[in-house]
């Protein structure tokens, strides 16, 4: 079993190198507002930041839906 705890950064860059910090083996997150259907786009250095220190640092990142998927609804 895979355990975290809840990361909140400035920006989409901050949340890995808080993952880093703390040792995490995971990392869940959200790409936009969790009660929005908006996604803000990533830049292309960000996202391969974030790619190339999850592989170097061994961390797996999971992309969590926003919370307007309701599957009960």
């Amino acid at each position: 079993m895979i355990l975290g705890h809840h990361i909140s950064g400035e920006n989409f860059i901050d949340i890995i190198d808080i993952a880093i910090k703390t040792k995490a083996q995971v990392l869940q997150v959200f790409l936009g507002s969790p009660q929005s259907y908006k996604i803000k786009r990533k830049t292309r250095e960000d996202l391969e930041y974030v790619a190339r220190q999850s592989s170097e640092n061994n961390i797996q990142i999971l992309i969590h839906a926003n919370f307007m998927l309701n599957w009960c609804n």
